[in-house]
């Protein structure tokens, strides 16, 4: 079975090619891609972190983003998990720079407890 990995915005990894069944194959992503290339500057962007339900995590989302660019309450929506034990904080934002995206994911990937990262 051939390996697959995902990517993240600011740092993509190399996706390997794998097969489909129906005959067709997933792109091969050898080089990281810069998000200028993806990405038109000025824009709006969605980060959504996952972790612990409560509002300490919220909060260290918000700090995180909060660091880099302004952001209010309505910019910020939480849903918790099924079993309620996790939830996703999404901060919606609007950059004017791929530097600002790469801070903002270097600034969430440093919260404690963080268990996934969009």
């Amino acid at each position: 079975m051939t390996k697959r990995y995902a990517t993240t915005a600011g740092s993509a990894t190399p996706v390997f090619e794998e097969p489909r069944r129906d005959g067709s194959r997933d792109r091969i992503l050898d080089e990281p891609i810069e998000p200028d290339l993806l990405l038109e500057f000025p824009c709006h962007y969605q980060f959504k972190a996952f972790g612990p339900a409560g509002d300490a995590f919220t909060q260290a989302v918000k700090q995180a983003v909060g660091q880099v660019v302004a952001i209010d309450d309505q910019a910020m929506r939480t849903r918790p998990s099924s079993g309620g034990r996790y939830q996703s904080v999404t901060v919606s934002v609007h950059l004017h720079s791929s530097l600002q995206l790469k801070e903002i994911y270097a600034a969430l990937r440093e919260i404690e407890n963080l268990k996934y990262l969009l």
